[in-house]
């Protein structure tokens, strides 16, 4: 016991006591004796191999952790995070992933479409997986060879014909179509698929309550549909799915409708004088600076401002159209069956088309289209949270807030985009009547576009701001000539969930007396 009382004792003596001179409070550091173990091999004391043992007081880390000296604080430190670096690093990733959209249709495409989303997984043409008791899949097939894949919903007073997935009911749905006298064409938006839940649900509720024959479909590139997205492409689609309809009634042949035609070779009217709503309004010389420079870059093709084509308005745009389908229609017409020939002069069922964020882009250039094609054959139009353009609605949308943070950078995105879907332009245009409606709690895109619309519509001389519901009580047509519009707000509703507002239904019912009445 003594003998080990005084081994330590003298280990104790032989360790030194380190004091850093640099800091006002002492650190201790207890040293093992070099020679301790040589000369009490036997005593117990402080073993040399283990840990040195370092008490750091925590004002002392403060003060030792700013030197940078290398010492244990700035070892602490460096193990902690580094925030400048971050910084550096996302501010970096930032302007690349900018640059990355300004330059890449592809990714533009990726960021709008968001066709990659397929929501439900499996297979969607499982009908009873669905709840689609009264439909049938369909097939149609595009003008550039895409086959696109939908559903055909019977409306409620016809459902005791057929169950949903028997294909010997084929032929009875489509004579079942022929004699319809209301067919709606649902135009989905961006993201999943046409078997979404919300969307099944609102197709459901017009077939049921509408009493209608609801056509809807996959564009290219979504659900099982052949193909990837594109302007045009999505077009071409709408255009498939009134001809799909049409051709049920053997009242159009594939060769006299319309040809293919891109409305992006020729440019649409120049909205120059609507940039005072524009995100990219109060622009610095800086992002033309850079603009100028991204154009020296030889895969950097932006697109040609719209109106600078061969036309410089929508209108002049239906005029060639007209022209177009004309010459096509004439050279054609010898070969048309007499058949055919007795269709066309007879009346084809009401079809309506209902667009839906980004089905609304696509509605209006099948409209506009079938509208200089053969007047008359769209009854009406309806826009579901429609947007102005494209560009407009990515600028302003929640996701795209990053987007805005830099003037320059959002003048650049802005002038990059080579989809427009340009709804401003076209809206005065479309020959029918126009149903707009918004959620005035939709966050993603904001009812002022629907508003906007509704203002360019009447600009345009063809439209009048109407109500619906008491056109529906009016006999005969409007003496004056002009087409009804009218903008409906929905105080409760989002972006998704119109048609779970309390007046959804009794809207639409209203807008198809006031339509099939005059």
């Amino acid at each position: 016991m003594g003998n080990s009382s005084s081994s330590s004792r003298s280990g104790d003596r032989n360790s030194r006591k380190i004091v850093n001179a640099g800091s006002s409070y002492p650190s201790t550091v207890n040293v093992p004796p070099s020679n301790a173990s040589s000369s009490n091999r036997g005593a117990k004391g402080p073993d040399p191999t283990k840990a040195i043992k370092i008490v750091i007081l925590r004002d002392q880390v403060s003060q030792t952790t700013g030197h940078g000296d290398g010492g244990i604080g700035s070892l602490k430190a460096s193990k902690g995070f580094n925030w400048n670096r971050f910084i550096i690093v996302s501010g970096i990733s930032y302007f690349i992933i900018c640059f990355i959209l300004a330059l890449s249709p592809f990714a533009q495409s990726l960021l709008l479409y968001l066709n990659f989303i397929r929501f439900p997984f499996g297979d969607l043409t499982n009908l009873h997986r669905f709840g689609l008791s009264h439909a049938r899949n369909i097939r149609m097939t595009t003008k550039d060879g895409m086959v696109l894949k939908g559903y055909h919903l019977l409306p409620a007073h016809l459902r005791h014909w057929g169950s949903a997935g028997d294909a010997s009911q084929s032929v009875n749905y489509d004579q079942l179509l022929q004699e319809s006298d209301r067919v709606l064409i649902y135009f989905h938006g961006n993201a999943a698929t046409r078997a979404a839940p919300f969307r099944l649900h609102a197709i459901k509720q017009m077939s049921y309550f509408m009493n209608s024959h609801v056509i809807t479909f996959d564009y290219r590139g979504f659900g099982d549909s052949q193909g990837w997205p594109t302007e045009e492409g999505t077009y071409l689609d709408g255009l498939a799915a009134v001809q799909w309809v049409l051709e049920r009634f053997n009242c159009v042949s594939r060769e006299t409708f319309p040809p293919v035609y891109t409305s992006s070779d020729h440019g649409w009217a120049d909205d120059d004088a609507n940039t005072d709503s524009d995100p990219s309004q109060g622009l610095t010389s800086d992002s033309s600076a850079l603009e100028s420079l991204l154009s020296l870059l030889p895969f950097y093709r932006p697109m040609p401002p719209r109106g600078s084509g061969s036309a410089d308005s929508v209108s002049s745009q239906i005029t060639q159209l007209k022209k177009l389908y004309g010459e096509v229609t004439k050279s054609d017409s010898a070969r048309l069956s007499q058949q055919t020939e007795v269709c066309l002069q007879r009346t084809t069922p009401k079809i309506y088309l209902y667009g839906q964020s980004l089905g609304s882009g696509i509605v209006s250039e099948v409209a506009l289209r079938l509208n200089a094609y053969r007047p008359g054959t769209i009854q009406g139009v309806i826009y579901d949270a429609p947007f102005a353009t494209a560009p407009r609605a990515a600028m302003t949308h929640p996701v795209g807030a990053p987007l805005r943070v830099f003037p320059f950078i959002t003048h650049l995105l802005m002038k990059s985009m080579r989809i427009f879907y340009a709804n401003e332009d076209k809206i005065a245009y479309l020959g029918a009547p126009v149903l707009l409606m918004h959620g005035a709690q939709d966050g993603q895109i904001t009812p002022d576009n629907s508003e906007r619309l509704l203002h360019q519509a009447i600009a345009g001389g063809f439209y009048q701001a109407s109500n619906f519901t008491e056109l529906a009580l009016i006999a005969g047509e409007p003496k004056n000539g002009l087409h009804p519009i009218e903008y409906v707000s929905f105080p409760t509703a989002g972006h998704n969930d119109i048609h779970d507002a309390p007046t959804y239904m009794n809207t639409l019912v209203d807008f198809f007396r006031a339509v099939e009445k005059v």
